[in-house]
């Protein structure tokens, strides 16, 4: 073999293993989501919250997000309604590259069937702007039965969705939390909202798949531990690339009576197979240079 094409053998492996992207952890998102509630008509009148004096939250104008919102004062908090029923804690993610699989494990208190029918939500994830909340190109379809949607369980591009407003349009007498915004721990009161975090935001979150194509497998599981759901949906079949950079929403439900958002960024480490090749080719490199003429 000649010493170039040594080197190039040699050098190859070096980037090839560079290049693989994995956890170095399970990453855990928090609930720092605040919800407001809306009537379920599409006007996105604010919700009376005479029925529910214990509702601890603060009022807040839109100015930004939602049109049919803007200029409308709602009052926002952490859970719309019972936190016993609805509330979400976490959200934790972890890929598995040797398997070729990512899961999502949602903890919520949500049982997974309430009040009108009210089902579990998608989850959507985007990966053309992470950073920030304002669309969803693929989701995290829990199927048809576990959802009030339509579709297969599966990895799916996502080409239509509904909001929580657009999925409980046609039910009247209760609140649905149409609106999102991000919101501060209360420090004295760990887990609920204090003040807003984003004043004047406002926007109405995707809750449900309504068509897209699906590209991926779930598999789907749910126990039941200390009064929380932890549901956990298992993606395989995709590309994980995909996952080194995204932004991801879950509900605790299809009415979003609780949300939690946040951008999920990879680390670009070696797999222990790569270890191996950067250490012999760093070796071939040492060869080369003690065999090179003086």
């Amino acid at each position: 073999m000649s010493r170039s094409n040594l080197i190039a053998g040699l050098i190859f492996p070096l980037v090839l293993a560079s290049t693989t992207a994995a956890f170095a952890a399970p990453i855990v998102i928090e609930d720092n989501v605040a919800v407001a509630a809306v009537k379920t008509a599409t006007n996105f009148t604010p919700y009376s919250y005479t029925n529910e004096p214990s509702f601890e939250g603060y009022y807040d104008t839109v100015t930004t997000g939602e049109p049919n919102a803007i200029g409308k004062t709602y009052r926002w908090g952490d859970v719309v309604g019972n936190a016993n029923e609805y509330d979400v804690d976490t959200m934790t993610i972890d890929r598995d590259n040797d398997a070729g699989t990512i899961s999502f494990t949602l903890k919520t208190r949500f049982d997974g069937t309430g009040l009108a029918g009210t089902k579990r939500s998608d989850w959507f994830i985007d990966t053309n702007t992470p950073l920030v909340p304002d669309g969803f190109n693929y989701a995290i379809v829990l199927g048809a039965g576990t959802t009030r949607g339509s579709l297969a369980a599966g990895f799916y591009e996502v080409t239509s969705a509904k909001t929580s407003m657009q999925v409980w349009s046609g039910t009247g007498g209760y609140g649905v939390g149409g609106l999102l915004q991000f919101c501060s721990d209360n420090p004295s009161d760990p887990g609920t909202c204090d003040q807003s975090a984003s004043p004047g935001f406002g926007i109405a979150p995707p809750t449900l798949v309504e068509s897209g194509n699906k590209i991926g497998d779930i598999a789907l599981t749910t126990v039941l531990s200390g009064g929380w759901y932890y549901v956990t949906a298992t993606v395989s079949g995709v590309n994980l690339n995909l996952f080194n950079q995204f932004d991801i929403l879950a509900h605790s439900a299809d009415c979003s009576n609780d949300a939690l958002w946040g951008t999920v960024v990879t680390e670009s480490v070696p797999a222990p197979a790569g270890l191996a090749l950067i250490g012999l080719g760093l070796l071939g490199m040492g060869l080369l240079r003690r065999r090179a003429p003086a």
